[in-house]
Formats: C-alpha cells, structure tokens, sequence
C-alpha cells in the first residue's frame, strides 16, 4: 500500500478546519492519507466548502458541515449529516478548544473561565460519547485530540498563562487516557498531541510542504501546523499506541490551534 493509501476507505471528522492552523492542516493531510473528509467549522462555512473543495480537487471525498462541538445538539446534527452524506466518522481529529486570555488572578472573569473548560471538555464528551459506540462495534476507531504541551506541569502565572487555557487541555489528556483505557480492547486507538507555540504558514504554503516537503522558509523554526498534521496522521494510521500524549514542544508552554 503506498503511504497516501495507508487511510483509503477511512472517513475523518476533523474540527475546526476551515482556519489558518492545525485543523486545515489536518484536513489537508488526512485527505492526502485517502481518508474521506469531513470538514467542520463554527463559523467559517464558506472556507470549509473552500477546503472540501480543494480536497475533491484531489480526487477525495469532502464536505463541509457547520456545527458548534460545544453545542451537543450541533454536535448531533453533524454526525447525521456526515453520516447522510459521506459516513460515519471512524477517525476523529478535536481542535477547537478554549481561547488564551491571559489575566491575573483577581480579574479572572467567571464567564469566560466557564467558557473555555466547556469548550476544551465538553466537545471532547459530546464527540466521542456519541462515536465511540460505533467504533467499539465495528472495532476500528483513532480519536486524536489537540492538547497543549506541559498543561500538565503549568507552573506560569495566570497573567502569562491562563489557568483556564491549561485546565482545559489537562481535562482533554484526562478524558483521553479514560478512553483510552475502556476502548483499547477493541483496536479504538485515543491520543492527544500536545504542540507548543505552532509557527504558522501560510494558507496557500501548507498542500506544498505536505504533499513535497517544500516549505516557503526551509529554516524557519519548527514545529508549525504541518508538523502537527503529520504526527496526526501517523496516529490515525495505527492501532498500538494509545492513551499517549504525544509531545510537539517549542520554547514555551501553550498552543496555537
């Protein structure tokens, strides 16, 4: 099998793939890989049918299908129409998380703090409480969630580094490892990536550097989103390694999705 069939016949939900990051990146490789793709945005839903569009370009099937992840209703939505029109997801990549908001102790706003563990932990739930069913049948499932890397040894000030950010994406690697745990028996592989500061290219760069590893700066510090797509893809590919957080560090704590 050539390495751009290694997913072929695989359908892929990959969230938040209509941006500048992690999540088109995602997109773009998994399809590369010979997934199906199902591209999904909150609110971008003329970039998603960008994406979709670039990836039938490729010989792929994709759509684009907007949903909020943190809305278990949308979320329901989704997965009916991914299932109505290319399939059931049997290969899950969660981005979108809580905002980074940095903000000293005594002005943590109450609201937002809330808003951001939702976002992190409630997609995660929703998500795959309603896959993994599914999977377990079928016993074929990779679940890949972004985290961020040392959330789980945060040892920075909130007003560097919010607390909210770091609880969120500790909550994620947590809620991976429970999987992971109960899952495992049935070949479903669950895993979250940690990146450090992703340093981005361009939109237009990313096909380029994923299909010929030609980068618009060959020196340009690393990781950025293709790094990150490509370590997805080889955890999406296999069945062994699971309830592994799987360090991409840069100089700092935190991420950029």
């Amino acid at each position: 099998m050539n390495a751009e069939d290694k997913l072929r016949g695989r359908v892929a939900l990959v969230t938040g793939a209509a941006g500048r990051g992690i999540g088109r990146a995602t997109a773009y490789a998994l399809g590369l890989a010979g997934a199906s793709v199902i591209v999904n945005t909150r609110r971008s839903i003329a970039e998603a049918e960008n994406v979709a569009a670039q990836l039938r370009e490729l010989g792929n099937t994709a759509v684009a299908i907007q949903a909020d992840i943190t809305d278990e209703k949308e979320v329901d939505m989704m997965l009916d129409s991914a299932a109505n029109s290319i399939g059931v997801p049997d290969i899950v990549v969660i981005g979108p998380g809580g905002s980074w908001n940095p903000t000293p102790l005594d002005q943590v706003d109450s609201d937002k703090w809330e808003q951001n563990i939702v976002a992190e932990t409630s997609s995660m739930l929703f998500i795959c409480s309603k896959l993994l069913p599914t999977m377990q049948i079928n016993r074929l499932g990779n679940i890949v969630a972004i985290s961020g890397y040392g959330a789980n040894e945060w040892n920075i000030s909130p007003d560097e580094g919010p607390y909210d950010y770091a609880l969120g994406k500790t909550n994620r690697d947590w809620l991976m490892r429970q999987f992971a745990k109960t899952y495992a028996k049935y070949g479903i592989a669950i895993n979250t990536v940690a990146p450090g500061p992703v340093h981005r290219i361009s939109n237009e760069d990313v096909l380029p550097a994923l299909r010929d590893g030609i980068f618009p700066d060959p020196n340009m510090e690393r990781p950025n989103q293709v790094d990150v797509a490509e370590a997805i893809v080889w955890l999406c590919s296999q069945r062994t390694v699971t309830g592994t957080i799987v360090n991409l560090p840069g100089p700092n704590p935190g991420s950029v999705i």
